[in-house]
């Protein structure tokens, strides 16, 4: 699947969670390619669609996120509260739904 692909699909999963999580949703769809950039940047050598691409770990990690529920500081004012962590790394792991299509 081609980078395009990846981010309308990311896009498209963030905008009916919540237009907010749209970025992260983006950043999320292209991770493991743009992970393996960076591993190959620090001298790593990893195979394309190799251990990024693989669904369990990313499952794993948002399994543990949703778990331990990170959250930020709270804000002065109490009308309007953070998103926790786990909401955002959802919303970064939603691309990783269209994994299989690769």
């Amino acid at each position: 699947m081609k980078w395009q692909n990846h981010i309308i699909i990311g896009a498209s999963f963030g905008a009916v969670i919540n237009p907010l999580v749209i970025p992260m949703a983006v950043l999320g769809a292209t991770a493991p390619d743009w992970i393996e950039y960076i591993l190959k940047i620090f001298g790593i050598k990893v195979k394309h669609r190799g251990v990024t691409h693989v669904v369990l770990y990313w499952l794993a990690a948002i399994a543990f996120f949703a778990l331990v529920g990170f959250t930020y500081p709270q804000p002065v004012s109490k009308t309007r509260q953070p998103p926790k962590l786990a909401v955002l790394f959802r919303s970064f792991t939603t691309g990783k739904r269209n994994m299989t299509a690769d």
